[in-house]
């Protein structure tokens, strides 16, 4: 695997934040589909609020005719709440070994996983962050993501704070990895940095390599324009590996912008609609496979999800889009979603409701998408 970027050995390992040898498993609790009973992707109506967000537009489903199959692909995007606190270590364990059991029974391993707060551990983050090893360790428990070039993570410069915190899982060779902080980070001086990554990885082959960026924006209800400038710096980014790969391009991550308008009650982060603009109105692969008509519909982030006491409502604020417009990409290549699911993963999967903790203050979003030779 071709790095790009400084890289830092891992330091001193921290306490463990739960019992050593705890080991949690999870459960599917809940999903939404979108899957037409002959396996063809379910396409939105064009009335829907797929076809037209207000102030702006989202790329709408592909009704080009199919072309020939080359690759079928399964993605996972999720924050993993990897804070020191309420058993973060079995937590990750039970997200990494749900991870490996993904493809059990017949069903389809995540190609690509795009992972938000997985940190790494070093001396100066004893006690703040869940180490990343635990997670990884059991994600690979199944013999799945085992190399190198399976994995990489944003390692900013050692400056004594908590790196990054973004992350790639792939079944296939990264070939290629940068990775970013925001320009603007407005993490404080105790937290994490944050920022995005961008991996090409290549699918066995078929000559072929997907060009997928994960992101994690800074929050706060007051920070629009600061993520504003975020999604420029990533767009520049797209422009300048992407443009001109002929790859497809994939965005994933938590975006702290709920969409594609106000969901809660106060209203969360506004800045749908700079999505929209500035990475010149991507495909929406949730809210196309899902016409919203109940507001709250796919909801990543809300009370039921969340360790903390105090929470906001409803939100969508994890994405994945497919990058079509020019100005960024020049693939060739035809996407087809078919399938679309929110994953609620929760431990230990027989205890009572309210003794079930899901594995983050996250929801993740999982989807399964084609890449096809595009009919002429």
């Amino acid at each position: 695997m071709q790095h790009l970027r400084p890289s830092t050995g891992r330091a001193i390992s921290r306490l463990r934040c739960a019992a050593a040898g705890l080991i949690a498993t999870c459960q599917i609790i809940g999903a939404e589909t979108a899957l037409a009973a002959d396996g063809r992707p379910r396409v939105a109506p064009a009335q829907g609020a797929a076809a037209a967000a207000p102030g702006g537009v989202v790329a709408p489903p592909d009704r080009a005719p199919l072309g020939k199959l080359i690759k079928r692909l399964r993605l996972l995007t999720h924050n993993v709440y990897a804070v020191d606190e309420d058993s973060c270590d079995q937590r990750a364990r039970g997200f990494g070994l749900q991870l490996a059991r993904a493809g059990s029974s017949g069903r389809q391993p995540y190609d690509i996983v795009g992972l938000q707060e997985y940190y790494e551990d070093h001396f100066f983050d004893a006690g703040t962050v869940c180490d990343d090893s635990t997670l990884l360790q059991a994600a690979r428990s199944t013999g799945m993501y085992r190399n190198s070039s399976n994995t990489s993570l944003f390692r900013p410069r050692f400056d004594g704070r908590h790196n990054g915190g973004v992350g790639v899982l792939t079944l296939h060779r990264i070939r290629t990895d940068l990775d970013w902080r925001w320009g603007n980070d407005q993490q404080g001086l105790f937290e994490a940095v944050e920022g995005f990554m961008f991996a090409r990885i290549e699918i066995p082959g078929k000559d072929l390599a997907i060009d997928t960026y994960v992101v994690h924006l800074n929050s706060g209800r007051d920070n629009v324009a600061g993520r504003q400038r975020q999604l420029r710096q990533l767009a520049a980014r797209i422009a300048q590996f992407s443009k001109a790969s002929g790859n497809p391009v994939i965005v994933m991550g938590d975006f702290n912008i709920g969409g594609p308008q106000p969901r809660t009650n106060p209203p969360g982060n506004p800045g749908y609609q700079d999505i929209v603009r500035i990475l010149r109105s991507p495909s929406d692969l949730w809210l196309n496979a899902h016409p919203q008509t109940v507001p709250t519909a796919g909801y990543t982030s809300g009370c039921d999800t969340q360790y903390r006491p105090a929470c906001l409502g409803k939100e969508r604020i994890d994405y994945i889009f497919h990058v079509t417009d020019p100005a960024l990409t020049n693939s060739p290549y035809q996407l087809v979603v078919t399938n679309v699911s929110r994953v609620r993963w929760a431990e230990p999967p027989k205890a009572a409701a309210k003794d079930r903790h899901f594995v983050s203050d996250h929801f993740g979003v999982d989807a399964t998408i084609e890449i096809r030779v595009r009919s002429p």
